[in-house]
């Protein structure tokens, strides 16, 4: 059974996921589907890091709840509809969310 904080820290992680995440998507790894119906934030830009500073042309920030896909890998690619994003590096993970540099495909 988890303690009070933890339930209230989840409860904070769902209602930061419902109202940050702008699209649904599948994480795909080596050819297969590793999770679906992702709750993803897809952004240009990531904290004080612009996209042109940071990789050039084509990057994507994006943001997933670990609870729905705990582990990622380069080369991993985020499906949302017809857009592909390919994982380059992770940049942050908090325990609660992480997020990923990611080109377009």
């Amino acid at each position: 059974m988890t303690d009070r904080f933890g339930r209230l820290q989840a409860r904070v992680d769902r209602v930061a996921e419902a109202r940050l995440s702008d699209s649904i998507g599948c994480y795909e790894q080596d050819g297969l589907v590793l999770a679906t119906g992702l709750s993803l934030q897809v952004d240009r830009e990531w904290g004080d890091v612009g996209a042109a500073e940071a990789f050039g042309a084509g990057v994507r920030f994006v943001t997933w709840r670990k609870e729905a896909l705990a582990a990622i890998e380069r080369g991993g690619v985020f499906v949302i509809g017809g857009l592909r994003l390919t994982v380059e590096r992770k940049l942050s993970d908090d325990g609660g969310f992480a997020t990923a540099a990611c080109m377009e495909e």
